[in-house]
């Protein structure tokens, strides 16, 4: 019998990877990376396997580099 893969929830990918919960989720909702959503909760499972596979295609971005930001308009 194959082994169930391991799955992660957002708070220990998030631990894991040293960022915040809420990118975790970003992630998951962009379709950065794959998740699986437990019946209409909140509760989203990631599989170990995904999240390596993510890590190495370069998906995720690494800790440390922020994306661009806007810049300010001074108001007149």
């Amino acid at each position: 019998m194959p082994a169930k893969p391991k799955m992660l929830r957002t708070k220990e990918v998030a631990e894991r990877l040293r960022v915040s919960t809420r990118t975790v989720q970003h992630w998951v909702l962009t379709g950065i990376l794959p998740a699986v959503r437990l019946s209409k909760g909140r509760i989203w499972l990631i599989r170990d396997r995904d999240l390596e596979s993510a890590l190495r295609s370069n998906n995720v971005p690494p800790r440390g580099k922020p994306g661009p930001r806007r810049k300010k308009i001074k108001e007149a």
